[in-house]
């Protein structure tokens, strides 16, 4: 197992924040519109993940983890102030 990080933080967005073919797409592909524009996101390595599709980290200094494929996730740290995350790539 290898993690990868270059310890920046990333900002968390807002969706009101993301790019209008991204909040469009998203609404397509959401049910609940209220729901979405309630959460954060992060845009990393050119593509935007939401806050709350990470699940809890059991990996000691990491608060939460997106299994990406069986091989390869994404791992977030919050900030002290809530704003932002510093992430790293997770290698299986």
């Amino acid at each position: 197992m290898e993690i990868k990080t270059n310890h920046h933080y990333y900002p968390l967005l807002y969706f009101y924040e993301l790019p209008e073919k991204i909040q469009k797409e998203m609404k397509e592909n959401h049910l609940n519109e209220e729901y979405i524009e309630g959460t954060r996101f992060l845009k990393y390595k050119g593509t935007f993940y939401a806050l709350h599709d990470f699940i809890n980290s059991s990996l000691s200094k990491w608060d939460g983890i997106l299994h990406i494929n069986p091989y390869k996730a994404i791992l977030i740290k919050l900030s002290n102030c809530g704003e932002a995350v510093k992430v790293a790539t997770l290698y299986c």
